[in-house]
This record gives structure tokens, C-alpha cells and sequence, in this order.
């Protein structure tokens, strides 16, 4: 690994991120136990705002290192011969014994598991998955289903992976062998907002989840349904939304 200042940033990044991520955890489970122990009112609202400000600056930092990373990537293209871009870079690790095979292992693996003809069965996989969650979406959302739902949107969040690198890349930037995503950023920005649309998509389902299954008590439930409700309207938005925007891009390459 070569140290440079993105490298130290990045890894400084990381490490906070970990504590604070366990700090929100217990800020969030002492609220719900004060809570269900029918604590004062001006106590759980202490604790909300706490968790609120540290949940804030820990989607801000987890948002900060996906550009970090990018970042990191892009500053060791002039640092390796032979590599013009990062996936390059990502290369670097192809066929080495050494510790840079986890360069190559950690961002996309081996190349070859999909061919040609398997692409077309790939794009419509995940038309189809996309579509099939938007459709359950549209059912009621009780508990048991909700969870249903997590599941299949984490299954569509591979499947849509998958594809992005296996041919949303290769076509939108023109070159059939580039399998890479982060190369998008600066060829196709416009890809960039369909997978903010489904990742709105993807997290909307599970906070759905989440408030179903944290906030059934006395003092939440006449705001419940509401809540829920708005979140399974924007996860729709969002899952329909990125295959209409990412269907018109591949149309129009």
C-alpha cells in the first residue's frame, strides 16, 4: 500500500467511523430501554437529540468515505506504470501470491464469471427484481411482510451491483472490457444518480423496517403508519426511478 495523505485520511476516517458507530448502537438501545421503563419525557428527549446529532455525523462520514476512497484510487494511477485509471488499479492484484491480491480480491474479484451471453439474462434480472420489489411495495405493510421485503431488497442491491459492473460500466464509458464502477464518476456522471435513486431505494425499505419494529409503542404509533408509509413511497421512487434513468442511459449509449 502506498502512504500518502488520502491513505492516512481514509484510514483515520475508518477508525472513527467504528466507535462512533457502536456509540449510536448504545445511545439508541438506552433510549428505547428508557423508553419501555416509562422514563420522563425530557429524558428520552435528551437521549433522541444525542443519537440524532451522532447518527447525522455518522452518515456524513460514511458518505465522506465513499468520495475518500474514489479519491484514494484515482491518487494511485501515476504512482503504478501501466495503469491509466483505477481500474488499473484494481488490477494490480490479478495473479499475485502476495498481500496485493486483496486489492484485486476486495474490489470485484476474479474476472470471467460472466460472459457475453450471459448479459442480456443479467439486465433482465434486475429489471425484473427491481420491478418485482416496487410491486410488493405496493402491498401492506405489516411487520412480517416488511422483513419479506428487507430481504428481497437486499437481494436486488446484489443483483444491481452485479450488473452495474458487468455492464452498465463497459457500456456507458464505450470500452467492453472496463469493468469498472468508479470509473463512471468521471464518464458518465449522469450514472451517478441512478445509483443514488436506488440507494435511497434499497435504505428507505429498511428504515421502514426499523420504525415498524422500534416505534410500535403509545407514544409513536399515531405518527407510525405516516412514517411508514412515506418511506415505502420514496423506496418505490427510488427502485423505479434508477431502472427507468439506467434503461434510457444503456438506450441512449
Amino acid at each position: 500500500m502506498i502512504l500518502n495523505a488520502y491513505a492516512i485520511l481514509d484510514t483515520f476516517v475508518s477508525l472513527l467511523r467504528l466507535p462512533l458507530g457502536l456509540l449510536v448502537l448504545g445511545l439508541g438501545g438506552a433510549a428505547w430501554r428508557h423508553s419501555r421503563r416509562g422514563a420522563s419525557p425530557e429524558d428520552r428527549k435528551a437521549l433522541e437529540e444525542r443519537n440524532h446529532l451522532l447518527a447525522l455525523l455518522l452518515l456524513g462520514l460514511n458518505l465522506g468515505s465513499w468520495a475518500l476512497l474514489y479519491l484514494l484510487l484515482q491518487s494511485y494511477v501515476p504512482e503504478w506504470p501501466g495503469a491509466t485509471c483505477i481500474y488499473g488499479v484494481l488490477l494490480l492484484g490479478a495473479g499475485s501470491v502476495g498481500s496485493s491480491r486483496f486489492l484485486r480480491l476486495a474490489h470485484g474479484g476474479r474476472r470471467g464469471a460472466f460472459e457475453d451471453c450471459s448479459r442480456p439474462w443479467l439486465s433482465a434480472a434486475v429489471s425484473a427484481s427491481n420491478l418485482a420489489l416496487v410491486a410488493a411495495l405496493l402491498l401492506p405493510a405489516r411487520r412480517g411482510r416488511l422483513a419479506l421485503l428487507v430481504a428481497g431488497a437486499c437481494l436486488t442491491s446484489v443483483v444491481s451491483s452485479v450488473f452495474r459492473v458487468e455492464v452498465a460500466s463497459p457500456t456507458l464509458i464505450h470500452q467492453p472490457d472496463h469493468h469498472c464502477p468508479y470509473d463512471l464518476v468521471a464518464a458518465a456522471p449522469e450514472a451517478l444518480l441512478a445509483v443514488a435513486l436506488a440507494i435511497a431505494g434499497i435504505f428507505s425499505v429498511g428504515w421502514a423496517w426499523v420504525a415498524r419494529w422500534l416505534a410500535n409503542c403509545r407514544e409513536t404509533a399515531p405518527f407510525l403508519e405516516g412514517t411508514v408509509g412515506r418511506l415505502l413511497f420514496t423506496s418505490r421512487c427510488g427502485s423505479f426511478g434508477s431502472v427507468v434513468l439506467t434503461s434510457a442511459e444503456l438506450a441512449l449509449a
